[in-house]
């Protein structure tokens, strides 16, 4: 199945920044909490 480079880029890449989105405010929540 053939899959235009630009788009799966794009859907990629909005994964990516999802994740690493949902990484920083995990990481940001643990820390307030550890501060506490």
């Amino acid at each position: 199945m053939e899959v235009d480079p630009l788009g799966g880029s794009k859907y990629l890449i909005l994964i990516v920044d999802e994740g690493s989105g949902c990484m920083k405010g995990f990481s940001l929540r643990a820390k307030s909490d550890n501060e506490e």
